[in-house]
């Protein structure tokens, strides 16, 4: 029986291995002249390109209208291997049991970008709300608008995941964010920067098969797999710790503003 429980656990890495390919980066153009701070925070790598530096303190917004982030074609790279597709064909599946129509990639990455940054400007004291293509110049004056376009939609290789980890096969998020004022004229441009999300470092199965040797492969692939299947190791969980990323800038804006308090402990 443990034989053939190995026999089986070693022909599913083998399949998963069959997936791995070298897997293409690609690197958000930036302007070295304009560069005013590049920090790492909460896995998401934030680069300043602009920021408001006028006199006095501008007046207090009546609303956070967040727009919905463009996406272009040439932005998204699919993800082909067979753990992906597994896990496609599984979630067309559940999707279809609750009567709800298939995501793409852009689309999944949108809606949990969208959804995880209004949940965190929720937690300020102004009213925040999505949009659609929404036009500065058909806003009301005194809105804080959050635009931008996803530059770099990558989904990575689930297979290499699952087998390798350690960053191979890591999906990628990308996006170029402004933050503005709309005002009577034209809007104000409080914040620029670019953000990076890339899902993480964990090992995968072969590592530890290589660790616990053959009686511990079952253990190995289920922790291990687990761990790198989990939400956060996707797109969707890429934009959702790149929304985190974005409304600790835009609270970092109405703070220097002095349109809210600090918080205890930050």
């Amino acid at each position: 029986m443990k034989l053939k429980y190995s026999i089986c656990i070693v022909g599913v890495l083998g399949i998963l291995a069959a997936g791995c390919s070298s897997d293409k980066s690609s690197n958000l153009p930036t302007s070295s002249e304009n560069s005013v701070q590049k920090i790492v925070v909460g896995g998401a790598d934030v680069q300043t390109i602009a920021s408001y530096t006028g006199p006095e303190p501008l007046a207090k917004p009546r609303k956070i209208v967040i727009d919905d982030f463009i996406v272009p074609a040439d932005a998204v790279t699919p993800d082909y291997s067979a753990a992906e597709r597994i896990h496609k064909r599984h979630q067309f599946l559940i999707r279809t049991i609750e009567g709800n129509q298939p995501q793409s990639p852009e689309e999944a990455v949108q809606a949990s970008f969208g959804k995880t940054l209004a949940d965190e400007l929720a937690k300020t004291s102004l009213s925040t709300e999505r949009f659609a293509d929404a036009n500065t110049t058909d806003l009301p004056t005194n809105m804080l608008v959050i635009q931008g376009r996803f530059t770099t939609i990558d989904e990575g290789n689930r297979s290499a995941r699952i087998m390798i980890g350690f960053g191979r096969g890591a999906s990628d998020v990308q996006a170029q964010v402004v933050v503005l004022l709309t005002t009577q004229g034209p809007p104000i441009v409080l914040s620029q920067f670019v953000v990076n999300s890339q899902s993480g470092q964990k090992p995968g199965a072969v590592v530890g098969m290589g660790a616990m040797g053959v009686n511990g492969a079952a253990a190995a692939t289920s922790v291990t797999a687990g761990s790198a299947t989990e939400g956060s190791a996707t797109v969707e969980g890429d934009a959702a710790r790149m929304a985190r990323e974005v409304a600790r800038q835009v609270e970092k804006v109405m703070l220097e503003q002095k349109w809210i308090a600090a918080q205890p402990g930050n």
